[in-house]
């Protein structure tokens, strides 16, 4: 298992493959995605064998189009897998019914992504409030909470600002307190600095690091920054449909030489 050092290096402590021993808020088990292209068959994944446990923060890495996002829509039951299981507190997602999926996407999990799809139109309290009554919250309370999340992310002086005038940091701070406006067990995060400068990247890491604790979640950040990706508890790589500890690829960043790994100065997104 891969874990962190007092030195902040992320070592290796167990077989290579290993996941969690104790109980697990998500686990996968043989989870299999194929799409047809014409008459040729893509795997993005095969046989995936993963789990987190609660408290967890994991990061996957790989190259675009290795199926980071494919994995995290699966776990979040935005796709159904071709073949496997996804168990969220020991339950099977295959079993639920569709209205026990639509509770589990807007209760249990919350999503970023790379871009922040918020309507632009609508005021950042608005936009955050959004699940709240979906899942039919009065408006006045989903308001309500909806600006104390904006005040947990920094933004309590812009909750009246139209989505569309903020900058891409506040933008994507906005899209952070939406997803964790209804409680979740899991945060999913799809390349959540991905669209930011280095400054602005950094300060969003770092509030997701700050919630992720404050709120006792669970994480799977998907990115290409292995700078931030190696300040998670565990790594994984994903590649040729395949998840394993990225031990390898840390240890090659991790070096003063490799320029990889240093934490810039902070600031508001």
């Amino acid at each position: 298992m891969l874990r962190q050092a007092n030195t902040g290096v992320v070592v290796d402590d167990g077989p290579a493959g290993d996941v969690p021993a104790s109980p697990a808020v998500l686990r996968v088990e043989n989870l299999r995605k194929a799409f047809l292209s014409g008459s040729q068959e893509i795997v993005p994944l095969d046989g995936i064998n993963f789990a987190i446990e609660r408290g967890e923060m994991v990061s996957i890495v790989g190259a675009s189009g290795a199926g980071k996002s494919t994995f995290l829509h699966l776990l979040a039951a935005l796709d159904t897998p071709t073949s496997g299981e996804v168990y969220f507190a020991g339950n099977s997602l295959s079993t639920f019914r569709e209205a026990e999926l639509a509770k589990y996407r807007n209760g249990k999990v919350g999503f970023v992504w790379q871009r922040h799809h918020l309507l632009p139109d609508f005021t950042a309290a608005e936009n955050v409030a959004m699940p709240l009554l979906v899942r039919g919250q009065s408006l006045s309370r989903a308001l309500q909470l909806s600006r104390e999340w904006l005040g947990e992310v920094g933004l309590s002086d812009r909750a009246d600002q139209p989505a569309g005038r903020l900058s891409g940091g506040e933008q994507q701070r906005v899209a952070i307190a939406r997803a964790l406006v209804n409680d979740p067990a899991l945060l999913l995060a799809d390349e959540p600095t991905g669209d930011l400068d280095e400054r602005n990247a950094e300060a969003v890491f770092e509030l997701i690091e700050r919630l992720h604790g404050a709120h006792h979640l669970s994480s799977i950040l998907a990115t290409h920054n292995l700078s931030l990706a190696r300040r998670a508890d565990r790594v994984y790589t994903l590649e040729h449909g395949k998840i394993a500890p990225g031990a390898e690829m840390l240890a090659a960043t991790a070096s003063p030489a490799a320029g990889v790994g240093a934490r810039t100065p902070g600031g508001r997104a």
